[in-house]
């Protein structure tokens, strides 16, 4: 049910995940993202930018992101936004050009999910998952880490408590 989702931004645009042949993706899935059909460029994009952009499509969170050339097809596209600066996870907080000044090395891939991944919760009434600190774990899809029991610690990125043996 995700391969079709497509969000509306200010200025009548719209933002879409592909994959390495141009194939719309879905949930999870890592891809180049493309904003009316052209790139993204990573100048000033960081990671409250990638959740901006997923929480405007529609998912929960950015599970990962990253810039380079990694596909093809990059060369086919237009870049057409550039220094995407949010100061939150939501697209209103966020200012952008369309004036491009970069090349596809310099392309945008992202990947978006409904649940925040385990070693992190996303607190109630907000929009974005933040890690577990301290001797915490979480499993995907959390609104809360739990403390490890006395005599153990966080292990495998707070995923797993568990003890040291020497």
């Amino acid at each position: 049910p995700y391969n079709d989702r497509v969000s509306s931004v200010k200025l009548g645009g719209t933002f879409t995940l592909v994959g390495r042949n141009g194939n719309t993706l879905q949930q999870g899935e890592f891809g180049l993202i493309l904003f009316n059909g052209g790139t993204v460029c990573d100048d000033y994009f960081n990671d409250n930018a990638a959740n901006a952009i997923c929480h405007f499509m529609g998912y929960t969170t950015a599970r990962y992101w990253t810039s380079g050339e990694k596909y093809d097809i990059q060369s086919q596209y237009r870049i057409t936004l550039d220094e995407v600066k949010c100061t939150r996870g939501e697209w209103s907080s966020c200012t952008y050009s369309q004036s491009p000044n970069c090349r596809h090395r310099e392309d945008v891939f992202l990947s978006c999910s409904e649940l925040c991944p385990a070693g992190t919760f996303q607190p109630v009434n907000q929009t974005s998952c933040k890690l577990c600190e301290g001797n915490t774990i979480s499993s995907e899809g959390a609104s809360s880490c739990e403390p490890c029991a006395a005599g153990s610690v966080s292990i495998k990125d707070k995923t797993e408590c568990g003890t040291c043996t020497m």
